[in-house]
């Protein structure tokens, strides 16, 4: 009677083990599919990323979008860690170097930040900081004086 009880939880411990393999499998076969669509949208992206236009299959109102939306990404993070450079701005939010210098000269184009190049370092090495350009309002400037002309 035991042999048989041993056997049959041997049996049923057998078939539990093929189970949980056969699930570890799906799952690791899982990882692994999404690993590589992952990888290969990150291809496209970089691909697509440069300044050759839009990429096949995007409208150019929906780069129009995306563009503003990096414009705006790269003001929010200007305005945080002002004096960043245009090498660390790159690598902070992934953007590639060629698609930055265009976001870059059409916010200088536009007035919204400014980049100081300065020379410091031995041997006087180049360092550019972006900034962003604090607008001053100009009503905002006239209304104090006007109480002042006020009382006079």
């Amino acid at each position: 009677m035991t042999g048989e009880f041993e056997q049959e939880v041997h049996a049923a411990f057998q078939i539990f083990i093929a189970a949980v393999t056969r699930a570890a499998e799906r799952t690791a076969v899982e990882t692994i599919r999404s690993a590589c669509a992952r990888a290969s949208l990150r291809a496209v992206r970089v691909v697509g990323a440069s300044d050759r236009g839009p990429p096949p299959g995007k409208s150019m109102a929906r780069r129009a979008m995306d563009d503003a939306a990096v414009r705006m990404t790269v003001v929010a993070y200007l305005r945080e860690h002002s004096g960043t450079s245009p090498t660390r701005l790159g690598l902070t939010l992934g953007i590639n170097h060629g698609p930055l210098r265009r976001y870059l000269r059409e916010l200088v184009d536009d007035g919204t930040i400014r980049i100081e190049e300065r020379f410091v370092g031995f041997g006087r090495q180049r360092h550019r900081a972006c900034f962003l350009v604090e607008h001053v309002n100009p009503s905002a400037a006239e209304s104090p004086a006007a109480p002042a002309e006020a009382m006079a």
